[in-house]
């Protein structure tokens, strides 16, 4: 479905997609077994997935879904595999899929950055920058990790690590386990 007024039967998704005021035109693709949806969007400026899943959230709608930003919407007549392809293919930054934590130190650190960051949800693919983590929020989340693993990381590898998945490959790398 591509639209920018949302229909009665929209799913709450698409509905509150239609509402923000970035949003020029866009398409909502829920299904492609195995997949998350998929919101595929023309903006008026610089969009990300994290900002219009908080959107989203905000305003009682699910905020699991994937995000590719275009600067032209494909054809209606593309399919759903298509656009998933498409968006496999985007350019970084353009394309934002959101990933669920795997593993009790992913599901720490998700659970950490929602709390520190007043932001939820957090895809294990956010990036810590993005989603308005700056150095004062970064020595508190460093200050938690060494509270919870026993390692002493710094804001330098806090900001490079740029995701919970990255981050929590640093902890797995580098303690037993342990909390």
């Amino acid at each position: 479905m591509t639209h920018k007024s949302a229909l009665p039967e929209t799913p709450a998704i698409a509905a509150a997609v239609d509402e923000h005021p970035e949003i020029v035109e866009f398409r909502y693709v829920d299904d492609i077994p195995g997949a998350n949806p998929m919101v595929v969007a023309k903006t008026t400026g610089f969009l990300g997935g994290s900002e219009l899943r908080r959107y989203c959230r905000e305003r009682g709608g699910s905020a699991e879904f994937d995000v590719l930003v275009v600067d032209e919407m494909p054809k209606p007549d593309i399919s759903a595999a298509d656009l998933r392809s498409l968006a496999e293919q985007a350019q970084e930054g353009a394309f934002s899929a959101f990933a669920t934590p795997q593993g009790p130190v992913e599901t720490a650190l998700v659970e950490m950055w929602e709390r520190l960051l007043e932001f939820a949800p957090i895809s294990v693919l956010d990036d810590f920058v993005e989603l308005g983590g700056d150095s004062l929020i970064a020595l508190e989340v460093a200050v938690e990790i060494s509270q919870t693993w026993g390692r002493n990381l710094s804001l330098v590898d806090l900001i490079d690590a740029s995701s919970i998945r990255r981050l929590a490959r640093i902890l797995d790398t580098t303690t037993d386990g342990s909390r």
